[in-house]
């Protein structure tokens, strides 16, 4: 999870790519498990946060449900 945030801040160009891959619903799907520590549930909103951020915002298409 620290990997892809990391990842997707490097800049908009990156976020997108991640995005593109499909990672929101993955990460719901992370999200959705009954057993997640403190820790990676941590990352996995700050990896969401990141992959929110940057001018132009995302595209609607990757991060709609």
């Amino acid at each position: 999870m620290c990997a892809l945030g990391n990842i997707a801040g490097i800049g908009i160009e990156a976020r997108d790519m991640v995005l593109e891959c499909g990672i929101v619903n993955k990460i719901l799907k992370i999200l959705s498990q009954p057993i997640m520590n403190g820790t990676m549930l941590s990352y996995t909103y700050w990896t969401i946060s990141t992959l929110c951020k940057g001018k132009p915002d995302p595209s609607i298409e990757y991060v709609i449900l």
